[in-house]
């Protein structure tokens, strides 16, 4: 996956798009070109020989380039002079391809490595002294046609290079130095296949072979630590393509180790602070940490001066500083990353990859720089950008997967430049290499979503048809995206930089020409569905009625269930080792446990389409018809912020229509969501009655814009234009609000004052849904364990006093909320802080394990206590029990459960139901609230911010109470209809005296909702 910087280049190896550039080469006292030393024994580089234990130096030691053409021209006059069937022309032939190479690597000339490759090839075909010496001619073979392949990208060599070491692998045995060597070099030609063509399996299988390698050479030593780089520059690459952060971790301990077992006075060692300080910067674009960002460059700069190969760390260099300059904005810290990247391209060898990777890393360091506020060179460096990346793309050889990330990066280009009055062609060549881009099903999929937008935002005004054709079929790839991630925090790191793509697609459909007003209402609605909560969706793709199943094939429901929740909250075996001595060890633990994480998603893909085979409906989205059936109970509103335009979709049991919101921008949005959360701060901790009453006018205030640019233009549209009578029917509603407008309690809009009626909640009764496709889940739960009055079993959780927190973080109203609750019940399970008394006791103390344990025999579960949002990663969003410090429950932590009685979570807790903050996972509803909901609780009671502790216990007292008709049993099914109730009553001042109400105080009233059926 890539790095988003400006929509460029690269692809996140910052230390060479396309990953050239790989640890150790060219250069260093081992070049990589040479992993080992080729020949057998007597030849170069075994037991006795040239360059071997025991032998001469070859000319190579001694630096002298005369030395190099002397050796050469000696061993040609040799190969000359020997008859063609005498018994030593093979090894004459060997150490003649050995010294090319050695000169090749010394002065880089391209006809020295293809002379050496051909003088091998001939050895090959010559009569040899026994198997083994043919196995390490095979082995020398493997060696240079990998390093031509690597320089020049030919994905012929790479595979000659592979076929080369898989033929020598027959005859070598294992376990011996020759082995060790092998499976060195066959990881590395692998490697390098896969950055020819794009195949996971080669990247694969080259990791498992260098994983091999450096077990097959454990303790010290340089070759040992070479070993150690190459396979955490692997690790790397993939974690490029797959983000997966357990390879990231990988790859920083073995740089770390490699790094610290080579000596300081070694000539390897600039080359390791080199492969170190790259992996501490992509640490820190994954984390954020700082620490490592800053390390990581003074690394690299120590590095380039010591003498590392100046092509990689100079690329690495200007990558890590065009990353400090995105995240600090110092302009002298771009300007260097230009310098530095300038450098590498001088110093790359001429056609190499290498060289299109660092024309590339200079384009996208230009384009940034051109795009800097104030720039004085932007039209220059446009110019620059926009050509080394016609000259990359010239040269880059077919099937290469960089193309489509080289294609994006100058689409993204000339785009601008467009916008800055450029070429008259230039917003022609941007479509054209936007599309190329798109098109190329061997780029990352991320990469050709980016390019898709970059055209469909250009083709909008112009071919709005195309443009929304282009933008719907870019999001039709993010939930396929989405299953390719074996970690969920993986997946969020994706959806995370995709954020923000649903709601143009759903713009541009609407914005459409072609087909009918209802014709386009249905497309956005299904680009939404599709592309809003994918994490979501992805979870409810592995969930379903399998009881049917179960009967007939009980053993493919136990696996697929068991792998499901392996998938969805992995444990690893074991632990990893600590202390710096075993950070290698522990790296290799690490690899290990992603990789057996993929293994067990793959086989979750494998099983989840036996499900779906024999049960049709398993897991999939509902079609239009279907929605319109879910939408029988009452409509579904699903609302569209765009910068394009906004809309609500208006699902309806007959029909889908769509309403135009002129009012909303994402400007305006941002600034009344910032606007209202900040007076929900300052409510939540101020003591001064004046900015108390300040605070509470704000948030009133935006409820009424709320209600004139949303709900009452929705309702109107929907036919609810007022109060119903006392003798009606409610009709209800479900809000999808999706993005930024999640964190506004829509349920609450309306005016302070004026005719009654201006307020949803005089209206309709609201609930909450991200999806179509979750309120159905939320419904097939319900109509599983049957409907109406039961008899419950209630899980009760109070924390009147939490650790951790600013004086215990007390919650004063917390017993009396659980006493009131209480009485609605006759079966209770009782959980408390351990320290606190209660009467009558707790059954057991408030603490994860105990409430893991305890949900799937419940039918009911409240919370009363605290709760917190991780803005960052919501997956972590917690409710705060006794043990929250050292054992948190989290959303992950629910996921792998299944509640087959559940009826009802309410989380009197805060934030509950709060929509994540930052960062592109706007649209992914991930909270507890979602997360109950998934695991089985069909009705889901939650709160936009800290419930007010006094309020608390009166709100769930009136919502237990009205969930009972009569003396009947509670009945779940009325939940929404209870909380409507509680809340009207709570807002209205029916605990107040005389004629007090809290209209104009919604912090009390307006942060409590209903999620689900």
């Amino acid at each position: 996956m890539r790095d988003d910087r400006s929509r460029q280049s690269t692809p996140a190896d910052d230390d060479a798009p396309d990953g050239p550039g790989r640890p150790g080469r060219p250069g260093g006292a081992r070049g990589a070109d040479a992993p080992d030393a080729p020949g057998g024994p007597g030849g170069p580089g075994g037991p006795g020989g040239p360059g071997g234990p025991g032998g001469p130096a070859l000319p190579g030691a001694t630096r002298r380039p005369d030395d190099f053409d002397e050796a050469v021209a000696l061993l040609e006059e040799s190969v000359r002079l020997s008859a063609p069937d005498d018994p030593g022309l093979a090894g004459r032939l060997t150490l003649l391809s050995s010294a090319l190479r050695r000169r090749y690597q010394a002065h880089r000339d391209l006809s020295d490595l293809n002379d050496a490759i051909a003088r091998c090839e001939e050895a090959l075909l010559r009569p040899v002294k026994d198997e083994s010496e043919r196995t390490e001619l095979k082995i020398s073979l493997g060696s240079l046609l990998e390093s031509r392949a690597f320089r020049s990208g030919d994905a012929e060599d790479a595979a000659a290079s592979v076929a080369a070491y898989e033929s020598a692998s027959a005859h070598c045995p294992v376990g011996s130095p020759e082995h060790g060597r092998l499976l060195f070099g066959l990881g590395t030609a692998l490697l390098t296949r896969y950055e020819c063509t794009g195949s996971v399996q080669d990247m694969d299988s080259a990791i498992e072979r260098l994983a091999q390698a450096v077990g097959h050479q454990p303790g010290g030593g340089a070759e040992h630590a070479e070993r150690l780089a190459r396979l955490s520059w692997a690790l790397r690459l993939r974690y490029g393509r797959t983000e997966e952060r357990a390879d990231l971790e990988a790859a920083l301990g073995y740089a770390y180790t490699a790094f610290t077992v080579t000596p300081p006075d070694h000539p390897d060692r600039p080359d390791r602070a080199s492969d170190l300080g790259g992996a501490m910067c992509d640490f820190h674009q994954r984390t954020g940490q700082p620490d490592f960002l800053e390390t990581g460059i003074g690394l690299l700069e120590q590095a380039a001066a010591a003498g590392a190969d100046r092509t990689v760390s100079l690329h690495r260099l200007g990558a890590a500083l065009h990353r400090r300059y995105d995240t600090q904005g110092l302009p002298a810290d771009l300007d260097r990353a230009v310098a530095a990247l300038t450098a590498a391209v001088q110093a790359a060898d001429p056609g190499s990859m290498s060289l299109l990777a660092s024309l590339s890393g200079l384009a996208t360091a230009l384009h940034a720089r051109a795009l800097r506020p104030g720039a004085v060179s932007a039209a220059a460096d446009l110019d620059r950008a926009a050509g080394y990346l016609e000259t990359v793309l010239a040269a880059m050889p077919a099937g290469r997967p960089a193309t489509g990330t080289s294609a994006s990066s100058l689409a993204s280009v000339l785009s601008d430049r467009h916008a800055r009055g450029g070429a008259a062609d230039d917003r022609a060549k941007a479509i054209l290499w936007g599309v190329r881009a798109w098109e190329e099903e061997g780029a990352d999929a991320d990469v050709r979503i980016t390019a898709a937008f970059v055209v469909a935002r250009m083709l909008a005004a112009e071919d709005p048809d195309r443009a929304a054709d282009l933008a719907e079929a870019a999001i039709g790839l993010l939930p396929q995206l989405a299953s390719l991630y074996a970690y969920r925090a993986d997946r969020q790191a994706m959806v995370a930089r995709l954020g923000g793509s649903t709601g143009t697609a759903a713009a541009l459909v609407l914005g459409a020409r072609r087909g009918t007003a209802r014709q386009r209402a249905e497309r956005a609605f299904l680009a939404l569905e599709s592309g809003r909560s994918v994490l979501l969706g992805h979870a409810l793709g592995t969930r379903g009625d399998l009881a049917e199943l179960s009967r007939t094939e009980s053993d493919l429901v136990r696996r697929f269930k068991e792998v499901r929740d392996q998938v969805e909250n992995p444990v690893p075996d074991g632990f990893p080792p600590v202390g710096d001595s075993e950070i290698a060890a522990e790296a290799g633990w690490r690899a290990r446990t992603a990789g057996e994480q993929r293994r067990r998603a793959a086989e979750l893909a494998d099983l989840t389409q036996q499900v779906k085979a024999r049960l049709g409906g398993f897991g999939k989205p509902p079609t239009l018809d279907e929605a319109c059936a879910e939408a029988a109970e009452g409509a579904v509103v699903m609302l569209n912020v765009s910068a394009l335009r906004s809309d609500a979709l208006l699902l309806t049991r007959e029909d889908i229509t769509s309403v135009r919101l002129a009012a909303l921008t994402p400007e305006s949005v941002t600034e009344q969501v910032s606007a209202f959360r900040e007076a929900v701060d300052t409510v939540a901790t101020t003591e001064d009655f004046e900015v108390l009453a300040t605070a509470q006018d704000v948030m009133a205030t935006v409820l009424e814009w709320l209600w004139d640019g949303v709900a009452e233009p929705v309702l109107t549209a929907l036919g609810h234009t007022e109060q119903p009578g006392d003798d009606e029917p409610w009709p209800r509603l479900w809000w999808a609000p999706g993005g930024v407008l999640g964190m506004l309690p829509l349920h609450a809009a309306g005016h302070r004052t004026g005719p009654a009626g201006r307020r949803v909640l005089d209206r309709v009764i609201s609930s909450y849904t991200p999806t179509l496709r979750a309120l159905r889940h939320a419904r097939e739960q319900a109509r599983r364990q049957g409907t109406g009055p039961v008899a419950h079993h209630a899980l009760l959780v109070a924390m009147p006093l939490t650790p951790g927190l600013p004086g215990d973080g007390p919650l004063s109203q917390a017993l009396e909320e659980v006493a009131r609750v209480r009485d609605h019940f006759s079966e209770v399970t009782f959980l408390c802080t351990p320290e606190v008394g209660t009467d009558p006791p707790a059954d057991g103390a408030a603490v994860r394990s105990e409430v893991l344990s305890r949900l799937p025999g419940i039918t009911v579960a409240h919370f009363a206590c605290h709760g917190t949002t991780d803005t960052t990663d919501p997956s972590q969003s917690r409710l705060l029990l006794h043990d929250h410090q050292h054992s948190p429950l989290t959303v992950q932590d629910l996921l792998p459960a299944e509640l087959s009685s559940a009826r009802l979570a309410y989380l009197s807790a805060c934030g509950s139901a709060s929509a994540t903050v930052g960062g592109g996972l706007r649209d992914e509803a991930i909270h507890l609230a979602s997360a109950f909901q998934l695991v089985g609780f069909p009705h889901v009671i939650g709160s936009l911010w800290d419930i007010h502790d006094p309020t608390a216990a009166t709100v769930a007292d009136a919502f237990y109470a009205a969930l009972r008709n009569g003396s009947a049993p509670l009945d779940t099914d009325r939940a929404a209809w209870a909380l409507h109730r509680a809340v009207r009553g709570l807002r209205d001042g029916t605990d107040l005296p005389g004629p007090y109400d809290r209209t104009r105080n919604p912090y009390l009233w307006a942060s409590y909702l209903h999620t689900g059926a």
